[in-house]
């Protein structure tokens, strides 16, 4: 979805000139930046503590892991490969605490959660495990795995907006069933047919590709090259940042 907005200093919304542009310059900058951090992260996981680790299935089943280094992909291919293809993300609590973690002094929503109620935390599938855990793996079919599904799926369409028309992305969170992204395309009309046929192959060509959806665990502080690109996004930083301060 795109939308035109006007421009008043009153209510601080986005605006100005904009202009269609296919694979604009601030993907190539923005990506450079995330793989620069990327990488660093990588790195700092060489030098987190791999220890045995005790992983508790709902079931009360039990699997063996490495700290730092088994996912809760991992623990799916324990159980059967098939179930492996189906993951969609997992859910993880520690009941005694962690090894160790890379989310020290970052502001982290799903941690948060898990320091409260029943300390289950949204986790990705492909997120190490830190410490001694139980778990929960979910597939399409259940809700947390729909949300989940449907928000990466918001992304990826953010993405192909960017790609196709250089558009600055605002708002796109998952729905009940689906998902959507709102974005700034100055001037433009946002019912114009024409977006369709360029969107939906450029969709395929990712899902083609395989896109790989990685996390990185970052202070709020380094987070604005990464949405130079978005300013749309950028007051809602700075507020979360005045809150933190």
């Amino acid at each position: 979805m795109a939308t035109s907005h006007k421009h008043t200093d009153e209510i601080q919304i986005i605006g100005g000139e904009w202009k269609f542009q296919k694979k604009p310059k601030f993907l190539t900058e923005r990506n450079a930046y995330f793989k620069e951090l990327f990488d660093a992260q990588k790195i700092k996981y060489t030098t987190m503590p791999q220890e045995p680790i005790t992983i508790t299935l709902p079931d009360g089943g039990q699997k063996q892991g490495v700290s730092f280094k088994t996912t809760p992909l991992d623990v799916a291919k324990m159980i059967s490969n098939q179930l492996a293809k189906q993951i969609i993300v997992s859910e993880v609590r520690y009941p005694n605490g962690r090894v160790a973690t890379l989310d020290d002094a970052l502001q982290n929503p799903e941690e948060e959660k898990g320091e409260v109620g029943d300390g289950w935390m949204d986790y990705d599938a492909t997120r190490p495990l830190e410490g001694n855990c139980e778990i929960r793996l979910h597939k399409f079919e259940s809700d947390k795995g729909k949300e989940t599904f449907w928000h990466s799926s918001a992304h990826v369409l953010g993405e192909t907006l960017e790609l196709e028309f250089g558009v600055h992305l605002t708002h796109g969170p998952p729905t009940s069933d689906g998902f959507f992204y709102d974005s700034y395309s100055g001037s433009d009309v946002s019912d114009n047919l024409s977006y369709n046929i360029p969107i939906f192959a450029v969709l395929f060509d990712l899902n083609v590709k395989s896109c790989l959806l990685l996390s990185y665990s970052i202070l709020l502080r380094k987070t604005t090259p990464l949405l130079r690109s978005a300013p749309r996004k950028l007051p809602a930083r700075s507020r979360l940042l005045n809150v933190l301060s």
